[in-house]
């Protein structure tokens, strides 16, 4: 539950999903999403949702079978219990959905393809589970462009699952689908890539509007097309975005292709050596 829960006030709710092997206690263990929230709450980047960890294992025959069982499971009697025992809204607007790994893939497969209920996509190094593009988009991606105010797809370039993500990204493209493909650089199927991720994904539903009342984009976040850190605008996060951050700090340029906002990485309105750290702990790991 988000600091100062209150039955007063609707949230918006976002579903966030664990990775084969794992629980509902995985990402608590290991990612710590709720810190994650807590600063970005207290630093007034993003306003208080609530955040939901179901377990994806639902019992099935076969792995399949239980993959399937859990899209039932959501959809049909934790998303109904969330909105009947929760203040919350109850609209896609106001309604997202992520994961990792098997999550990832248990994200597209049911984000996708169930856009009456989600608005908000957040895909990271998705596994071998995740549906062929042709069921993800049976439409060629009509209604993914029409509803999706988020879509984000990331991976690490050395992650052995890349040619999934990378699958997904390209299919997009052809099909003229807005998305951001966000690529850490040297990061593997782990968990600085994932948190990484959920940093990112979280801010940019909540400047399309997740947690806001008319959709609008708050004064000190980036529009929603924008990805932090994507300073020329190419969908990932790399050695050139960071090339071009020295650039600017040195005084040699005064701007980005993709604006000053995607390289205020603290979103406090001021662009400097402190921006250049968070954004090379991104690129680099360190």
């Amino acid at each position: 539950m988000p600091p100062g829960y209150t039955t007063s006030k609707k949230y918006s709710v976002m579903y966030l999903l664990h990775g084969i092997g794992g629980n509902e206690d995985e990402w608590y263990n290991n990612g710590a999403p709720h810190l994650i929230l807590d600063n970005l709450i207290a630093a007034g980047k993003i306003e208080p949702f609530i955040l939901v960890l179901p377990n994806g294992n639902a019992s099935g025959y076969g792995v399949a079978d239980g993959w399937e069982n859990f899209t039932r499971d959501l959809t049909e009697s934790l998303i109904p219990y969330i909105e009947n025992n929760y203040s919350v809204k109850t609209d896609s607007k106001h309604r997202a959905i992520a994961g990792l790994s098997m999550g990832g893939g248990q994200t597209l497969n049911i984000g996708l393809t169930h856009l009456d209920l989600f608005q908000y996509v957040g895909a990271f190094s998705s596994a071998p589970n995740t549906y062929p593009n042709n069921r993800l988009f049976p439409d060629n991606g009509a209604a993914a462009r029409n509803k999706l105010k988020t879509f984000f797809i990331s991976c690490g370039t050395n992650d052995y699952l890349l040619g999934i993500s990378e699958g997904v990204h390209n299919f997009c493209v052809s099909q003229g689908i807005p998305h951001t493909y966000w690529l850490v650089q040297g990061g593997g199927h782990d968990w600085n890539v994932w948190k990484q991720s959920f940093w990112n994904f979280v801010q940019m539903a909540c400047a399309a509007g997740f947690t806001d009342n008319d959709g609008s984009t708050g004064p000190n976040q980036p529009g929603p097309d924008v990805l932090l850190g994507d300073l020329n605008g190419d969908g990932r996060v790399d050695d050139n975005d960071l090339y071009m951050m020295m650039m600017y700090l040195f005084g040699w340029i005064n701007d980005f292709p993709n604006g000053l906002k995607a390289a205020d990485m603290n979103q406090d309105n001021v662009i400097n050596d402190l921006d250049f750290i968070i954004l090379r702990q991104i690129v680099w790991g360190w």
